[in-house]
């Protein structure tokens, strides 16, 4: 070819003088073209390989045609594709697979004012390095499936850097799969119209999509395509996709989408339904999505919709949802759920069922009813309920969750049916400044029972008869307790008020086995009144025992409390404490632990203050799971076996004197010394999870490895810290005799 043949040229075709207005483009040849216009003409075919050998500069226009056709492969061996490929104000019948394959490296590719009457699968196979993919005004009757991707088979279309769908967008009917392992950075679709499936954009490799001011019909299809196993592998790489829908109309929208985006957005939408997905997945949802829900109103979230998913932040934002159907959200892990400034009609039962939530938080909420079992079998760390309204908490809401920290401020719930609380495992209960109505305080409390309940500054409907539970609710306790009311009134029926002008809060008092109780409905508050007190706490049936200002006292049994308090004993025998006990909390005693003391039980909490433990004998505490201890102040000696089976989640040791270091570190996950004197730093190396800071550690006896060689100095601070010791496991017994004998407690007889 001489060089004539590439001098610049444009070429412009029109129909409008021809007789027939018709125009079939055949093999152009090895040309060099500027531009090429074809445009005013009724119909116009592009045969296969018609622009094979050209080279097209600046810009390809179809323009006005009433019919225009492309064969399969058009462009193929196109040597340059032009910067601007434009079909405006045509109709095309059909666009066929790999019409627009050998067309890449292009600024524009634009469809404008044109109807695309059936888009077929791979139409745009191969297209690639295309900045804009472009749409205006366009409708679609037809799109099929992966019409911009691509089969197991075939080539896809890749860097694509926008693909946008805007102006008028109709779209009558569109397949599933439509990008399908094709590499797009952004996809816009704005002011679209029309029914599309609901897996329009699943298995794509993408950055971002966006769709705004639209109204789309989702749809289900009924055949199931199967994903291969190249398309998984390539998707999963681009967790860092995100999904913005903003001032959309949509009939549904489904759980799948959730599993190709990283962070999604949806703003100022209507949603009748979010649904579950048809299709099976055989991979999981990543665990750091970020999903937030803003100004939207939705009918329903169905049953299963958000099942099984891992989920770092899920919010609902100033929304409307008429109802959470059962198991909406069931089966998932989810770090952080906010739902605030919004409007919810009903909690369905069961909606949470096998999930794990780490924190739900739902603020300045309007809920008409929270359903029987809606939190059943639900997990959640903590819950908090802040600035909202409840309309209905039926009976039975809370029944088989398992909650650690439920907190209620500021909120109020007009109407409480019977026993919400009952069966649920909640740790810790915080009311402050709420409003409870609907059923009195007695059956409100009768099925809570955690570790740490705070009720303050709350309104509560009373019985004016009742009163213990009376004198429990509105009467702060002397003690400092992991139960605390302060600052509560009672609410009281427009009935009772004629018949009652007092409202009763005097405890009942009563004696047993050698102690004096004053009873505060779940609240004993006992103080020794015989010199040698061997209590059975079981005929105390109450959850939380006080008994202090003992000389000698010996517990033997505490099978229905949840919490034992015990303060100002000379000397405490725990012989067996019950398996219902969560909290034991010891004050300004001394305390000898008999074998077997503690026994197949769950404790959260262990606080010693001012103790001195003088003996932990062998297997005291056996099969025990402990969630914290805390030791302040204190003395602690135990046997090298005391405890068996057992295992401590958190100690925290300060300002106090450990004798004996290596039965706690082979059972402590997390362990923390402050500021306190241990006899010996054996076992210590071996945590892994240890913090030591500003402790002395003593050499009171030889270690065999040569690590302490203990001097007089040595020998003279043991002693004053430990009393006469003995060295050495055979004479275990004589030692914490020794240390009794020699360390003087003192009890400071002051109400605290």
């Amino acid at each position: 070819m001489d060089s004539s043949s590439f001098e610049l040229k444009s070429f412009h075709f029109r129909c409008d003088s021809s007789t027939f207005s018709k125009l079939v483009i055949p093999y152009l040849g090895g040309v060099y073209v500027a531009s090429l216009t074809v445009h005013s003409c009724s119909t116009v075919f592009v045969a296969n390989d018609s622009f094979s050998g050209v080279i097209l500069s600046d810009r390809l226009e179809f323009s006005n045609i009433g019919r225009l056709t492309f064969e399969p492969y058009a462009f193929r061996n196109l040597l340059k594709s032009p910067k601007q490929l434009v079909i405006d104000k045509c109709s095309l019948p059909v666009v066929l697979p790999y019409t627009f394959t050998g067309l890449s490296h292009m600024e524009h590719f634009w469809f404008r004012n044109s109807t695309i009457h059936q888009l077929h699968t791979h139409a745009f196979y191969h297209l690639r390095h295309v900045n804009y993919l472009y749409f205006r005004d366009v409708t679609f009757h037809r799109i099929e499936q992966r019409a911009f991707g691509k089969c197991f088979f075939a080539g896809k279309m890749y860097s694509i850097n926008h693909l946008f769908m805007g102006g008028t967008i109709r779209v009558n009917s569109s397949d599933r799969w439509l990008l399908a392992a094709s590499f797009v950075d952004e996809v816009v679709l704005e002011g679209v119209t029309g029914d599309i499936d609901e897996s329009f954009i699943y298995d794509t490799n993408i950055r971002v999509v966006i769709v705004r001011d639209s109204t789309l019909s989702l749809r289900s299809r009924d055949a199931m395509v199967t994903t291969s196993d190249e398309t998984i592998q390539e998707q999963m790489k681009h967790y860092g996709a995100e999904l913005h829908i903003i001032n959309v109309n949509m009939n549904a929208l489904t759980s799948a989408l959730l599993r190709y985006f990283n962070r999604i957005t949806i703003s100022n939408c209507s949603i009748q339904n979010i649904s579950p997905s048809t299709r099976s997945f055989t991979t999981s949802v990543h665990s750091n999505l970020i999903v937030t829900i803003s100004n939207t109103t939705i009918h329903s979230i169905d049953s299963y919709a958000l099942a099984n998913l891992s989920v770092f932040e899920f919010q609902f934002w100033k929304c409307r949802v008429k109802s959470l159907k059962r198991f909406a959200i069931s089966g998932g892990r989810f770090e952080r759920v906010r739902i605030e400034a919004t409007r919810i009609t009903s909690f369905d039962e069961t909606i949470f069922a096998d999930s794990y939530m780490n924190s739900l938080r739902i603020t300045n909420v309007d809920i008409t009813k929270i359903q029987q079992m809606a939190f059943h079998r639900s997990t959640i760390r903590k819950l908090e309920i802040v600035d909202t309204r409840i309309d209905i908490l039926e009976k039975l809401a809370f029944s088989g969750s398992q909650i650690h920290a439920l907190s209620l401020r500021r909120t109020t719930i007009n109407n409480i049916e019977d026993n919400p609380f009952e069966h649920a495992e909640i740790i810790e209960v915080q009311i402050v400044g709420c409003h409870l109505a609907g059923i009195q305080a007695r059956q409100l409390f009768s099925k809570l029972t955690p570790v740490r309940l705070q009720v303050i500054n709350s309104s509560i409907d009373c019985d004016p008869n009742d009163c213990e539970a009376n004198s429990m609710l509105l009467k702060s306790p002397r003690h400092e307790l992991h139960w605390n009311f302060k600052g509560n009134s009672c609410r009281i029926s427009n009935d009772l008020k004629n018949q009652h002008s007092t409202i009763c809060t005097k405890p009942i008092i009563f004696r047993h086995s050698g102690i004096t109780c004053r009873l505060s409905w779940m609240i004993a508050d006992c103080v020794c009144s015989d010199t040698l007190s061997s209590v059975k706490l079981s005929a105390i049936n109450t959850t939380v025992i006080i008994i202090g200002d003992c000389e000698h006292l010996s517990i033997t049994e505490t099978n229905s409390a949840k919490a034992l308090y015990l303060f100002r004993i000379y000397r405490c025998d725990l012989v067996r404490v019950g398996e219902m006990l969560k909290a034991l909390t010891i004050y300004h005693s001394n305390v000898v632990v008999y074998e077997t003391a503690i026994r197949n039980t769950h404790l959260s909490i262990i606080y010693l203050l001012y103790t001195n433990i003088l003996k932990i004998a062998q297997n005291a505490l056996y099969n025990v799971n402990i969630d914290e201890l805390i030791v302040k102040n204190s003395i602690m000696n135990w046997h090298p076996l005391a405890f068996i089976e057992s295992r401590i989640q958190q100690a925290d040791i300060i300002e106090s004197k450990i004798a004996t270091i290596t039965p706690l570190v082979q059972i402590v996950t997390d362990l923390r010394i402050t500021n306190s004197i241990l006899m010996n730093a054996e076992s210590l190396s071996t945590m892994e999870n240890l913090s030591l800071n500003n402790n002395t550690i003593l050499c009171c006896c030889d270690d065999a490895r040569g690590y302490c060689r203990a001097n007089k100095t040595d020998l003279q601070n043991c002693a004053i810290h430990f009393g006469r010791f003995v060295c050495g496991e055979s004479n275990q017994k004589n030692n914490m005799s020794y240390l009794y004998t020699s360390f003087i407690i003192s009890l400071i007889f002051v109400i605290i």
